[in-house]
């Protein structure tokens, strides 16, 4: 019975270890809490023992985790973590809470979100309540704890409060912390986890985004960016609850993500300037011409008009610059130099950044650079080759005849294609003066209906304004009262967990009680062997003076014709043995009464120990 109790008590002895006692005593709660953690390195052995050999073992380890069980646990991480809330930090250390929130992951984390989930939606909120603390060594373990929870736990009771305290809290720290929160889960959870939220999730990202914390801001606009590539339909909706100054922070990365800084091109330009300005400018410029500039090289983007002077006397002829619509448009990044063909690649890049220049110079250099002719060049050279003979110069003659003769079949062609065109276009003019007119006609009523309309924006934003406010102040009283609610409800929860605490409490009362009324029991049967022991005894010698008894009467028939005076004396034994007898009988029912009265009293004692 003892050996049952305490499998089934641990933790309720670890709990009440970590609950009773004062503030000072903190030793004894890190104790109880390794102990805690001693258990679930044994739990999480024996679960991976019986997933490798593939059976159900149902071992004492898996009793102690029970769910009944765990809830032994509730008030004294509660109590716990709320001293961080209320900073009584002058009487809880911070190795307590440390150990506290190091062996809640690891208890949420080891038993799985299944067993846990009490747990979690009695602890969590009082973490949350938590963060915003000022000591920062308490509160960074608690955020450790939290960021570890949402990991390894995809439940409504983890999500639903961080996005409640994003859109509503009044600490920052708080917000930022949520904010990571919201993005951690967005990238750990599945799709199917997060999709029943998505709601909540949108309009705790729209307060996230013009939040005062540009902490809070920026990690928001990831969440954005995530939400947006697992929803890409519901992108529209979310735009919708956002501001204009809100979208243009949104669109920013994407423009500058495909453009360099000025910032960047300044330092590029810098770079470049300096290296030419150190190094010759003939070996520059001839391997712009010629292609084959070394790795070390630097390239020069735009050249001024003094330099080219300069170049044209020395004989550098630099290259042409092509027009602007031929340039492709700058990608990001940093453009590498060619390399000849059988030539190792080089082992840095080069320092110049892509623009319009640099791919134009890019370009010359790639065309200048192969001088070797490729197949298809000498195929084409064949092909265009002047014949010598006098047959190949007529034949030659008759193909550029046939040519002209197909080319002025084609301009006839053309020009009764032209033709046509001009008899459409006529008519198009003649449709269009008339469309032109309709058009004006519809553009006077269009322009009525828009101010008629405009009048009733004007009517429905005032609607819409005084709504708002009515909105905003219904919102404000429906804040109040879920704080309200919560409050209460935290309150009903402290003291349904005290009762449970307190109703356990009694149950081990009532063990230990039931054990006492077992013990007595044991005794009184003892007893009441005792008392028929003695009656068994008494009515041997009860049979025995009966024998006694009647061999005295027999005696007493015989001796009577005798002996006249062993008569009486016979007669006197007689008597004095039927005493012995009836004092004998007394005492039989004497005790007969006391074993009734005895059993008695333990039926009574007895119903009454049921009834408690």
């Amino acid at each position: 019975m003892r050996s049952f109790k305490s499998k089934v008590t641990v933790l309720a002895d670890i709990g009440r270890r970590m609950h009773s006692g004062t503030d000072d005593e903190w030793k004894a709660k890190c104790n109880a809490m390794k102990e805690l953690k001693g258990l679930l390195v044994e739990y999480d052995m024996q679960c991976n023992k019986s997933s490798e050999s593939a059976t159900t073992s149902s071992s004492n380890i898996e009793t102690v985790f029970a769910q009944d069980n765990l809830q032994h646990l509730v008030l004294p991480f509660r109590t716990t973590v709320r001293c961080v809330a209320v900073e009584k930090f002058g009487n809880l250390r911070s190795t307590v809470i440390k150990d506290a929130c190091d062996t809640f992951a690891l208890l949420i984390k080891t038993l799985g979100p299944a067993k846990c989930k009490i747990l979690v939606r009695d602890v969590f909120p009082t973490l949350l309540e938590a963060r915003g603390s000022s000591n920062k060594v308490n509160t960074q373990a608690i955020h450790d704890c939290i960021h570890g929870i949402i990991k390894s736990t995809p439940s409504r009771h983890v999500l639903l409060p961080v996005l409640q305290a994003l859109s509503s809290s009044k600490n920052r720290e708080v917000r930022e912390s949520c904010v990571q929160f919201v993005h951690t889960t967005l990238c750990t959870w599945s799709t199917s986890q997060v999709e029943q939220y998505r709601p909540q999730v949108q309009s705790a990202l729209a307060a996230a985004l013009s939040d005062a914390s540009a902490k809070t801001r920026e990690t928001a606009r990831e969440c954005y960016w995530k939400f947006t590539s697992i929803w890409p339909d519901e992108t529209a909706k979310l735009d919708a609850l956002l501001s204009d100054g809100v979208k243009k922070h949104l669109k920013r990365p994407l423009k500058e993500s495909d453009v360099e800084t000025p910032a960047t091109k300044r330092r590029h330009l810098a770079t470049i300037t300096n290296t030419v300005s150190n190094g010759p400018t003939s070996t520059a410029a001839k391997s712009l011409k010629f292609g084959d500039h070394d790795e070390n090289t630097p390239l020069k983007l735009r050249t001024p008009a003094g330099s080219r002077l300069q170049n044209r006397k020395s004989g550098i002829v630099p290259p042409k610059e092509t027009p602007r619509s031929q340039l492709k448009a700058p990608t990001a990044g940093i453009a590498t130099p060619s390399r000849r063909p059988g030539c190792p690649t080089p082992a840095r890049k080069s320092l110049i950044p892509s623009t319009p220049a640099s791919s134009a110079i890019h370009r010359s250099q790639e065309s200048s650079r192969t001088k070797i002719p490729t197949p298809s060049a000498l195929a084409s050279a064949k092909k265009t080759r002047i014949p010598t003979s006098r047959h190949g110069v007529m034949k030659m003659h008759d193909e550029q005849i046939e040519s002209l003769a197909r080319m002025q079949e084609e301009l006839n062609l053309v020009k009764a294609q032209n033709r046509e065109l001009e008899s459409k276009l006529s008519r198009q003019k003649e449709l269009d003066e008339e469309s032109r007119v309709e058009l004006i006609q519809s553009q006077t009523t269009l322009r009525a209906e828009i101010c008629e309309l405009k009048k009733c924006l004007q009517h429905q934003a005032e609607k819409s304004a005084i709504s708002e406010e009515m909105l905003q102040m219904s919102q404000e009283d429906g804040n109040s009262e879920k704080m309200r609610l919560q409050s209460s409800t935290s309150r009903t929860q402290d003291i349904n967990i005290e009762l449970e605490f307190k109703l356990k409490e009694k149950e081990d009362q009532l063990l230990q009680v039931h054990s006492k009324h077992d013990h007595a029991l044991q005794k009184l049967y003892t007893q009441i062997e005792e008392v028929d022991s003695e009656l068994s005894k008494s009515r041997t010698q009860v049979s025995e003076l009966q024998h006694k008894l009647s061999d005295s009467e027999s005696k007493f028939t015989d001796a009577k014709a005798e002996a006249g005076d062993q008569v009486t004396a016979l007669v006197q034994e007689k008597a004095s043995l039927e005493q012995r007898v009836a004092a004998q009988e007394r005492q039989l029912v004497e005790l007969r009464e006391q074993q009734e009265s005895t059993v008695a009293a333990l039926e009574a004692q007895k119903s009454t120990l049921e009834e408690q």
